[in-house]
């Protein structure tokens, strides 16, 4: 008896253990490609005291994470567009370039934000004094002659005056990557971003921008999101995957 018993036993755990890797293998994982179906479900988060509906299709991928007082999504280009394909896809296809990673964090966690301190940080920190030139309506800031390790320091890009549409945007240099990513620091009424993109995206900062302002606002209703996110999931799928939805 007390064997059949504890046969029982270890065939309920072994029927429990099978169960449980059939449903988990039923749930997305952060790098598939599901399309469709799960792009377009919209959950509920609570950023400081902010609520926004963000669409799976942004929080798929295995860095992506949103909760307590910030949250990280990626994107597509030019920001507001979901990404269709897996990493790796991206990467065999050529499209890495596109991919653009949203960094937001609840204005209030840096009570009086300045900008112009936030941008005298960024100046201090990369030791960033020397005017390098203007470019895309914005000028570069690099280091002086004599600066230590000048390769391991980003340049920055400033406009004429830091705002809303950028506080600063570092950039890493060639001889430190073979892919130079660039940060994009602005802010809204209820963040303050972090936009990460490939260095040759740099061209485009403004449009970028406004599109990742355009996307974050559709978040803060969930009817909106979910219009949001099926109207570019469909005005994007042929350039990404080469085929029609």
């Amino acid at each position: 008896m007390l064997v059949s018993k504890s046969f029982e036993k270890r065939k309920s755990i072994i029927f429990l253990f099978f169960g449980l890797a059939i449903l988990a293998a039923c749930i997305p994982s952060g790098d598939d490609e599901t399309k469709g179906k799960y792009e377009f479900v919209v959950n509920r988060y609570e950023i400081g005291e902010h609520v926004l509906h963000i669409p799976y299709a942004y929080t798929r991928f295995h860095l992506t994470s949103v909760g307590g007082e910030s949250g990280l999504i990626q994107a597509y280009y030019p920001g507001s567009s979901p990404v269709i394909q897996g990493t790796e896809n991206l990467r065999e296809s050529g499209k890495y370039v596109n991919r653009v990673h949203i960094l937001f964090t609840d204005l209030k966690r840096y009570q009086g934000f300045d900008p112009k301190k936030s941008l005298q940080g960024a100046v201090d920190h990369f030791a960033a004094t020397e005017l390098a030139g203007q470019e895309f309506g914005l000028t570069k800031l690099t280091q002086a002659k004599g600066v230590p390790n000048p390769d391991y320091k980003d340049e920055l890009w400033i406009a004429s005056e830091p705002s809303t549409e950028i506080v600063y945007i570092s950039c890493s240099k060639e001889a430190r990557a073979p892919a130079p990513q660039c940060k994009h620091k602005f802010y809204d009424d209820k963040f303050l971003y972090s936009v990460t993109y490939d260095k040759r995206q740099l061209k485009n900062w403004a449009t970028i921008r406004d599109n990742v302002i355009e996307l974050m606002h559709s978040f803060r209703s969930a009817e909106a999101a979910e219009e949001f996110v099926r109207e570019k999931f469909y005005e994007t799928y042929f350039e990404q995957m080469g085929e029609k939805p």
